[in-house]
């Protein structure tokens, strides 16, 4: 079985998740996301697009505020490890 693990940076736990392996069959290529016949993998939809969610708003911060935008920049922030603090578009007024 192979495992996949997901950090969810920003909580108070800063808690680590193991979600099972998605079958193909339980794939839609298509949508790029798993098919919703399933409990677990709705969960596991509304998962994958919260963090497509939260690297948007990181890529849409960095390009506001006219910073240094890379993939590698991009992580750092989305894990945590980045100190800088920046202003959120979420935030302007």
């Amino acid at each position: 079985m192979r495992l996949l693990l997901f950090e969810y940076p920003g909580s108070a736990t800063n808690r680590n998740v193991i979600i099972d392996s998605v079958k193909r069959s339980d794939w839609d290529m298509r949508k790029g996301l798993p098919k919703q016949t399933t409990d677990y993998l709705v969960k596991l939809s509304v998962f994958l697009d919260s963090v497509k969610v939260k690297l948007f708003e990181i890529y849409l911060d960095l390009k506001l505020s006219n910073e240094e935008i890379s993939v590698a920049r991009i992580k750092n922030i989305y894990l945590g490890k980045d100190e800088k603090k920046r202003r959120s578009y979420r935030q302007l007024p």
